[in-house]
């Protein structure tokens, strides 16, 4: 899960070049980097995202829908995990997953998963950390192109967008 951290962190990143000019010292810093991934989330699409324009609002749409659903995943599986199945002997190895809460006021059974299961998720997650790397750096603070100071773009070729994983359903199984 490093590489979500670091997702969530150019996600704080991206905030941070608004509520505090880029500044490490500023309080409202500091106060941000004591946010949930929730409530960034809800405040990349709530306040940041109305002042962006084109190109960058296209950019910054996909990462906050691409974080949503892989933020439901992430949660599902480091809060659900509870323990890891014996792996001696010719079985893979496979970890309990216990359902948070009950589903229709029946209470679920947990399940078993493996390695198999969470690498799509996993994987996605590493794309979406460079995905928001490229946002966090490649935008300004209004979506324009960030600049260097001799006029030519941060980045040479935008990053091509990325799509969400499928929704969280693990509730519904």
């Amino acid at each position: 899960m490093i590489r979500w951290n670091y997702a969530e962190r150019c996600a704080r990143q991206i905030l941070r070049k608004d509520v505090a000019g880029d500044s490490m010292d500023d309080p409202a810093h500091l106060k941000l980097s004591k946010r949930t991934a929730k409530s960034i989330e809800d405040e990349l699409k709530n306040d940041t995202l109305p002042r962006w324009q084109a190109p960058g609002r296209q950019y910054l749409e996909c990462l906050i829908d691409a974080y949503a659903v892989a933020r439901e995943h992430r949660n599902h599986f480091v809060h659900g995990i509870y323990a890891t199945a014996d792996t001696h002997g010719p079985y893979l190895a496979q970890a309990v997953l216990i359902p948070p809460m009950p589903n229709n006021g029946k209470t679920q059974l947990p399940t078993l998963v493996t390695a198999a299961d969470i690498s799509p998720i996993t994987n996605h997650i590493h794309h979406l950390s460079l995905f928001a790397r490229e946002i966090m750096i490649g935008f300004d603070v209004r979506g324009g192109r960030a600049l260097n100071a001799d006029g030519s773009p941060v980045l040479e070729q935008l990053p091509a967008l990325i799509l969400p994983l499928q929704p969280c359903n693990y509730l519904t199984t």
